[in-house]
């Protein structure tokens, strides 16, 4: 992560996906918990600052192409996401941060996880509600 000049944040990461038995799948747990902590961080630096205007995110992953969400305990049989990146930007208030990380997560990555089936699982559905840890 850093923190640049111009008064953003930045948070790169190395590693969306992974193959196993040559077939591609997406580590859900890390882009939903990477995001949901740098919008922690960002209502967290907001409300230390006194800062109350609003917020713009961004999320923006490559090499998707063929990937599969991934099943921990099983086989992911859903959709195969057919794009090589993916990118997605939303603007929220401070007082939407303070009511939780899940809209701007459902903003951010909700397309993605219906791209591959993982709105369909019980783990996704809870953090696009979530509140803030």
């Amino acid at each position: 992560m850093e923190a640049c000049e111009d008064g953003q944040l930045r948070l790169w990461c190395g590693r969306a996906t992974f193959v196993v038995n040559e077939r591609l799948f997406l580590l859900d747990s890390v882009v939903l918990g990477l995001t949901a902590r740098m919008i922690s961080l960002a209502r967290l630096i907001g409300e230390a600052s006194g800062f109350y205007g609003s917020w713009d995110f961004g999320v923006g992953i490559t090499g998707l192409e063929n990937a599969r969400f991934y099943v921990q305990y099983g086989f992911s049989t859903g959709p195969i996401y057919s794009h090589a990146t993916y990118i997605s930007t939303t603007r929220t208030t401070s007082a939407q941060l303070d009511s939780g990380a899940g809209r701007v997560l459902e903003d951010l990555l909700g397309r993605l996880m219906r791209a591959v089936g993982g709105d369909r699982r019980n783990e996704v559905r809870v953090q696009f509600t979530s509140a803030n840890p």
